[in-house]
């Protein structure tokens, strides 16, 4: 009798091939953030560069993590400017995908414009101070006031409308012994408030 043993070798092949990319968005986009997604074929981790030039794109985030959806916020951006950003993958092989350099400006205006900040309330006769933030569609400060609590919207008729120069209000018509609740509104030129 003929015996015959075969011994079979099982080859792996490298996986060579990136992973690919696609739906790349800039999505949320206000005057001080964006997001940045998109979707991979594969499992692969992802970064995002960024910066004020295609050419030097120096700020950047990354993610370790192997999945197929990838987003990066972007925070801390100046409004009305043109940034660049390229997304790139890697997969669990290290083969690396990148997109084109492509770029997204931000909106020119915040949706509501900034609160003023520090508000304090003075001993003696009610001083109010703050800090005003620089910000161009700034309209006006309204002052609103209530014995019986803080007031979240600017209704009615306010104790007080100043020019954005203001930084501080003394009321002259406080009773004493009475307590007040005191509100800051900033105001745009559409009307918006903070």
């Amino acid at each position: 009798s003929n015996v015959v043993t075969a011994t079979t070798q099982s080859t792996t092949v490298p996986d060579t091939t990136p992973p690919q990319i696609s739906n790349l968005q800039v999505t949320d986009l206000t005057a001080v953030s964006a997001v940045i997604t998109w979707t991979t074929d594969e499992l692969a981790g992802s970064q995002v560069a960024y910066g004020l030039n295609a050419t030097a794109l120096n700020q950047g985030l990354a993610s370790n993590s192997l999945t197929l959806d990838h987003s990066f916020s972007l925070a801390n951006l100046s409004r009305k400017t043109t940034y660049y950003y390229q997304g790139a993958s890697r997969d669990a092989a290290q083969n690396l995908a990148s997109t084109t350099i492509l770029s997204f400006t931000t909106a020119a205006r915040h949706p509501k414009p900034p609160k003023v900040n520090n508000l304090q309330a003075r001993r003696g006769s009610v001083i109010l101070d703050w800090q005003n933030q620089d910000y161009e569609y700034l309209s006006r400060l309204e002052i609103y006031r209530s014995a019986s609590s803080f007031i979240s919207s600017p209704v009615g008729q306010p104790l007080a409308t100043l020019s954005i120069t203001a930084s501080s209000f003394t009321d002259t018509t406080a009773v004493n012994g009475t307590t007040y609740y005191y509100t800051v509104f900033t105001v745009d030129d559409l009307g918006s408030y903070s």
